[in-house]
């Protein structure tokens, strides 16, 4: 994926990184170039609902088990925090009537750390983070990085996300790229 100026080098931002930062980067966007490039093997998975996402997720880590360290995981979505189960869905439409309507909400299951765990701990797995308090973003996504062992973050903030995103590497270095701003530079 084209981060920046969107001139044309997704190399530019990895010119700018160091240490593990550089290397996940550049691993990542090779392997990106050779799969969807010239293999034209790259799988994007749509889902409508948290559990047939959560179910997929299980599915494709496992089926690139195999590949080991050249697999990618790119979790591209912004799973809801809550959800309904489905087995405490309403069966039909819930009928309109004058008094207010209260949903129960469950924590949506965190299946990040099995990603890394479980399913494909070789593969190479970039996450993101989107939050709208910019105080807490870095702690958020580097905590990421910590709890769910997740190679890399993609973290925006929902106000800025057309415009600006950061990739925070493992070393919890942040690098900010914006659209039409030039390379990734060191955020701060």
């Amino acid at each position: 994926p084209r981060v920046g100026s969107g001139g044309g080098d997704e190399f530019a931002m990895v010119a700018k990184l160091s240490g593990r930062d550089a290397s996940v980067a550049k691993r990542l966007l090779q392997l990106y170039r050779t799969s969807v490039n010239e293999q034209g093997r790259l799988l994007t998975v749509q889902f409508q609902a948290v559990d047939e996402y959560l179910h997929m997720l299980k599915a494709v880590c496992e089926a690139v088990f195999p590949a080991g360290p050249r697999a990618i995981v790119y979790l591209a979505a912004a799973v809801s925090d809550y959800y309904i189960p489905p087995d405490e869905m309403a069966e039909h439409k819930i009928q309109s009537s004058d008094a207010n309507l209260n949903l129960t909400l469950k924590p949506t299951p965190k299946c990040l750390g099995r990603i890394k765990g479980e399913w494909c701990p070789e593969a190479l797995v970039v996450s993101f983070k989107l939050e709208t308090d910019d105080a807490m973003l870095m702690k958020k996504a580097t905590g990421a990085i910590e709890k769910y062992h997740v190679d890399a973050v993609v973290a925006n903030m929902l106000q800025t996300r057309f415009s600006e995103v950061h990739v925070v590497g493992r070393s919890a270095a942040s690098y900010l790229a914006t659209c039409g701003g030039g390379p990734a530079r060191p955020a701060g």
